[in-house]
């Protein structure tokens, strides 16, 4: 009775960055070099946008000045929001993924495709809880 159009009706919204204002708000400023804005605002302005939405901090991009050879970043947010976006950036600049900054894929880098378990194809029925950690220490 209860399967109608209830399902699962937009809980999405709970996991984003809290919003900017309060008193725990600092504005950063950092400086760009105009031959690497383009790496930090990424094709379509796709990389600056997962920069704001994985940090939570909002983030301005000052237009080019003639004869400055930087564009200057004003970072807004919390303390941690403005220190993860600075990293991103420099991390976009030197031709990294912001997302990656993040611990998502390369710090498990193992070689294997996909971070797929080498091991998951042995043991049988899968219930072998304690093969998994003596795997780990025979690794360590």
């Amino acid at each position: 009775a209860g399967s109608g159009p209830d399902r699962g009706g937009g809980g999405g919204g709970g996991g984003g960055p809290r919003p900017i204002g309060g008193p725990n708000v600092v504005d950063t400023q950092v400086q760009v070099p105009n031959d690497r804005v383009g790496n930090v605002i990424g094709r379509a302005g796709a990389r600056i946008n997962e920069i704001r939405q994985l940090s939570g901090a909002k983030i301005n991009i000052d237009t080019a000045t003639p004869g400055n050879p930087n564009r200057l970043v004003t970072i807004t947010g919390t303390p941690e929001q403005t220190q993860w976006a600075q990293y991103m950036i420099s991390v976009a600049m030197a031709g990294g993924e912001p997302g990656a900054a993040m611990g998502g894929g390369t710090v498990q880098q193992t070689g294997y495709s996909n971070g797929a378990d080498p091991y998951a194809g042995y043991g049988g029925s899968g219930s072998g809880g304690g093969s998994g950690g003596s795997g780990g220490a025979q690794g360590a």
